[in-house]
């Protein structure tokens, strides 16, 4: 079944563990919105040759969407936004100089720049979209870095500056030598720290994280970090993490027993993340068990991450807009009238999309 391959890779990569140290006080619920609209996507490019993505992206005229490519063994691809039309593919999976290794943790976007960051070696590739589509090859550049601590995840900010997600903070909450959110200067130097801990248990915190999103609004005021799993979404003002919120959507339910497991209240939680200067979009699959779908025949399969909810920055459940597609990753542009999108049919067949937002 597509659907089940387009799934193996994200159950199968990290060990998850139990939701049974939850807090008591925890409580797993998607909010009320103010408002709710049902939205048609227009496919722009069909049958992606891939059955998992690590996002897409827009500006100018372009479409940047990373993915691997084992017919071209590429991993970047540009498309033309309005037509879907193909606009060359760029950055081999490999060790050489613009190169990049085969497991990339972090890929992110500042103000049209894509970052592909393969944090166990240091190593980070880096490019314009708007200067590889007329530049090509020439517009990437490489960089190397040396981590002290394993990095899950990183973000880039103004200056030199950048956000790291440390997951042997995780691990030692209360050690000052290890900060679970950190942000650094140019030289590696950090400035602040922070990260509300939102399971008692360390190990379900380190392990509920492994598969993370981070997105930092345009102005760098604020930053949302959410959990695959579950759709924890922690709240910050930055620079300094101040005013942490959480909400608590969906409950994980994973079982470790005999390795990773889903149970049958398993749900398709958090999918992708998009910060704005006035809140964030996030795509919560919240409400469709994943096994209880993938048993049923192929014509009555529900639609299980169709959904887009829009917060403000107090974590106030604004807008809530419905589509035709599983939503996988999401850019939204800077009007925030347009959504381009990965989306997959109820098959898991990856195909790009545009939606128009009111």
């Amino acid at each position: 079944m597509r659907l089940h391959r387009a799934l193996f890779p994200l159950f199968s990569l990290f060990t998850i563990w139990s939701c049974g140290n939850v807090k008591e006080n925890e409580s797993f619920s998607m909010p009320e919105f103010q408002s709710r609209q049902i939205v048609g996507t227009q496919i722009l490019v069909e049958s992606l040759p891939c059955n998992s993505t690590y996002g897409i992206w827009e500006s100018g005229n372009y479409l940047c969407v990373v993915y691997y490519d084992s017919a071209t063994e590429t991993l970047v691809h540009l498309f033309d936004k309005q037509l879907g039309e193909s606009r060359g593919d760029y950055i081999h999976r490999g060790r050489g100089p613009l190169e990049i290794p085969p497991t990339i943790p972090s890929v992110h976007e500042r103000n049209g720049n894509i970052y592909l960051s393969d944090l166990h070696s240091g190593k980070t590739l880096s490019f314009n979209i708007k200067r590889l589509a007329f530049e090509g090859s020439s517009a990437i550049t490489s960089d190397y870095e040396e981590y002290k601590n394993y990095i899950s995840i990183a973000s880039t900010l103004p200056n030199g500056e950048k956000i790291l997600l440390n997951n042997i903070g995780f691990v030692n909450p209360d050690t000052l030598n290890y900060h679970r959110l950190e942000i650094q200067d140019a030289n590696g130097i950090t400035k602040s720290y922070g990260g509300a801990v939102p399971y008692a248990d360390s190990k379900m915190l380190f392990y509920l994280y492994q598969q993370s999103v981070m997105e930092v609004s345009p102005n760098c005021q604020h930053m949302v970090l959410g959990s695959v799993w579950g759709g924890l979404l922690e709240l910050y003002s930055l620079p300094d993490f101040a005013d942490a919120k959480l909400l608590r959507l969906v409950d994980p339910a994973i079982s470790i027993d005999r390795g990773m497991e889903l149970t049958s209240k398993t749900t398709s939680g958090l999918r992708d993340l998009v910060a704005k200067d006035n809140g964030f979009y996030a795509v919560l699959g919240s409400d469709v068990y994943v096994l209880e779908n993938l048993e049923k025949p192929e014509k009555e399969r529900e639609l299980a991450n169709n959904d887009i909810y829009f917060f403000n920055w107090r974590g106030k459940p604004l807008k809530q807009f419905e589509t035709n597609y599983n939503l996988e990753k999401i850019c939204i542009t800077e009007s925030q009238d347009t959504l381009y999108s990965v989306v997959s049919d109820v098959n898991g067949q990856l195909s790009i999309g545009m939606t128009v937002l009111n």
